[in-house]
C-alpha cells in the first residue's frame, strides 16, 4: 500500500503520458531561452533523443535494422535535438500539421536525415 500510494504522490504532478503536439512546442520554444519552460523543453528532448539512441543500440545488438546512423562520436544535447526539430518545422511545416505529426515523429525524421544509413548491399 506505501509504494502505491508513493506512486500516486509521484505521479500526480505530472501530466499524463502523451506525444507532444506542434502547437505546445511552438509555446515552449517561444519562452525566454533560460526560463524553467525553455529547460523542461531542452531535457524532454534530450532524454526523447538518448531514448531513440538507446533504441538503436538495441537494436544493433540484435542484427536489426536501425533507426539513424549516427556514430557514437557525435554526442547530441537538448539544444541540438531542438535544433534538428526546429529546422524540420521550418522546412515542412505545413505538412507536419497536416499529417498531425507529434514532436516525437519529427525528431526521429529529423535524425533519419541528418545521420541517414547507407543500404546494404543486396547479398547473392
Amino acid at each position: 500500500m506505501p509504494r502505491l500510494l508513493l506512486a500516486a504522490a509521484c505521479c500526480a504532478g505530472f501530466p499524463s503520458a502523451m506525444a507532444m503536439d506542434i502547437a505546445t512546442y511552438d509555446k515552449q520554444r517561444k519562452e525566454p531561452p533560460n526560463s524553467q519552460t525553455q529547460v523542461r523543453l531542452r531535457v524532454y528532448l534530450l532524454g526523447l533523443g538518448e531514448g531513440l539512441r538507446l533504441a538503436n543500440t538495441v537494436l544493433q545488438q540484435q542484427n536489426l535494422a536501425l533507426l539513424f546512423c549516427n556514430n557514437d562520436q557525435t554526442p547530441l544535447l537538448g539544444d541540438d535535438y531542438k535544433k534538428l526539430v526546429d529546422a524540420a518545422l521550418t522546412e515542412s511545416r505545413g505538412t507536419f500539421e497536416r499529417q498531425e505529426m507529434s514532436i516525437e515523429a519529427i525528431l526521429l525524421r529529423a535524425l533519419q536525415d541528418r545521420f541517414p544509413c547507407q543500404a546494404k548491399p543486396a547479398q547473392s
